[in-house]
C-alpha cells in the first residue's frame, strides 16, 4: 500500500492528465450513444466493404470526436516516447483548433473563456514537458525534447487542418 501511495505522489500530474484523456474519450461515446448506434446499424446494413465503412465513419460527425480522442487514448497506455508524443500532439491539436476558431468568437462574452481554455492547454503542454514527466516517466532526455515537441506540434496541426478540411 505504501508503494502505491508513493507512486501516486510521484506521478499525480501525469495521472490527472491520463484520467482527463480517458474522460474525454468516454464522454462522446456516452453522449452520442443513440446516434452512434443508429449509424453503426446503417453502416452494418450496407456491407460495402471496410474502406466504405471507414469513409462513412470519417465523414460522420458523430464518430469524428471519438476518432480524434482515440489518438491520445492509445498514448495513455504507452509509457514510452510514442505515448508522450500521442498525448502531446492531442493537446497541440486542441490548442491549434482553438486558435483557428478565434475569429468566430463573440468578443463581448467568449474572450474570457477563450483565454482560460488557452491557458489550461498551455499549462498541460508545460506539464508534459516537465523533466519528471518527460524523462523519468517517458524516457525522453532533455536533448531530444525539442525535436519531439516539434514532431508533436506538426502532428497536432496536421490533425487540425485535416478536421478543418473535412468540415
Amino acid at each position: 500500500m505504501k508503494q502505491f501511495v508513493d507512486y501516486i505522489k510521484l506521478n499525480y500530474l501525469i495521472l490527472i492528465i491520463k484520467l482527463l484523456i480517458i474522460a474525454l474519450f468516454i464522454l462522446p461515446i456516452v453522449g452520442n450513444y443513440d446516434r452512434i448506434y443508429f449509424d453503426y446499424l446503417f453502416i452494418s446494413e450496407q456491407d460495402k466493404g471496410l474502406l466504405h465503412n471507414l469513409f462513412v465513419i470519417i465523414q460522420n460527425t458523430n464518430f469524428r470526436p471519438i476518432l480524434i480522442v482515440f489518438i491520445p487514448f492509445i498514448g495513455v497506455f504507452l509509457n514510452r516516447k510514442i505515448g508522450w508524443m500521442l498525448i502531446s500532439s492531442f493537446f497541440y491539436f486542441l490548442l491549434s483548433s482553438c486558435v483557428f476558431k478565434f475569429d468566430e468568437l463573440d468578443f463581448s462574452n467568449e474572450i474570457f473563456l477563450f483565454i482560460i481554455i488557452i491557458t489550461i492547454l498551455l499549462s498541460i503542454i508545460f506539464i508534459m514537458n516537465i523533466r519528471r514527466i518527460s524523462y523519468l516517466y517517458y524516457g525522453i532526455p532533455k536533448t531530444e525534447l525539442l525535436g519531439e515537441n516539434v514532431i508533436a506540434t506538426i502532428i497536432g496541426m496536421s490533425l487540425t487542418i485535416g478536421v478543418l478540411l473535412l468540415q
